[in-house]
């Protein structure tokens, strides 16, 4: 959905809102096989199970405002100034076990169950102070606890919204009769070159956006999982270096 309203006394604005819905089997975050199969959040790594997409950002808005100037007073020498602002949701991302949680052979990639409470009757703990920890940190995070009594799925959880200014500036140069040279500079993330913490785009694990939760082994004789959860076993976000700096690119055009 976009409303625009083109460029009248010297002004000109725009602001559009884009809902995605996206699912996938295999997200393909490796161009080798095995390591493809391998780093696909699972219950069964065998499942043919479509969970939402790897890239699929459920909502984003764009608000831009131009304004246009005349400093020169002559036919073709208009100055525009754009600013565009992107807010989004953040990427999605999984949460897994710790280590082996499935018995497959693959770390890091068993899709994690979230216990109902003290008394699941599906988890013991190694220890009644990481079972303290893990409840009162679940308690802070309601992407983690609406999954209560189930298995999270894949991508269920989004990263933090990201705001991006964007600047963009041109400046037209008359030539002969109707041709003219444009030449223009875009700044992406402007905010991050004035102020080194905005604009920030994070989320866990890189590539393979998983978060661990817990590790887990396994009660045979009682047919319980045994979790441990401590500083080793939570996942932290990575900061995406590449999305996160500024960027400028400068060019120039013939328009005629």
């Amino acid at each position: 959905v976009e409303l625009h309203r083109p460029m009248t006394d010297h002004w000109a604005f725009g602001v559009a809102y884009t809902f995605t819905h996206a699912t996938q089997v295999d997200p393909f975050t490796s161009s080798v096989a095995a390591s493809g199969f391998n780093a696909m959040p699972y219950i069964n790594p065998n499942d043919n199970i479509a969970y939402r997409s790897n890239y699929a950002i459920p909502n984003k808005i764009v608000v831009n405002a131009t304004r246009e100037f005349e400093f020169f007073k002559k036919k073709h020498s208009h100055t525009l100034i754009t600013a565009q602002f992107v807010t989004e949701n953040g990427f999605p991302y999984s949460f897994v076990f710790k280590g082996d949680g499935s018995g497959a052979g693959i770390t890091g990639e068993t899709l994690f169950y979230i216990p109902t409470g003290p008394s699941d009757p599906k988890v013991e703990w190694l220890s009644a102070t990481e079972e303290t920890n893990f409840f009162n940190y679940m308690a802070t995070n309601s992407q983690l606890s609406k999954w209560a009594g189930k298995i999270a799925p894949r991508n269920s959880a989004l990263a933090p919204w990201q705001e991006t200014l964007n600047l963009h500036l041109e400046q037209e140069i008359p030539v002969w009769r109707d041709y003219r040279i444009t030449l223009f500079a875009d700044c992406y993330n402007f905010s991050n070159l004035i102020n080194k913490h905005s604009g920030i785009v994070d989320n866990f694990n890189g590539a393979f956006v998983t978060q661990t939760v817990a590790g887990t082994g396994f009660d045979v004789k009682n047919n319980k999982y045994i979790y441990t959860f401590n500083p080793g076993t939570l996942g932290v976000p990575t900061i995406y270096s590449d999305l996160s700096r500024w960027q400028v690119q400068i060019g120039a055009r013939l328009d005629f």
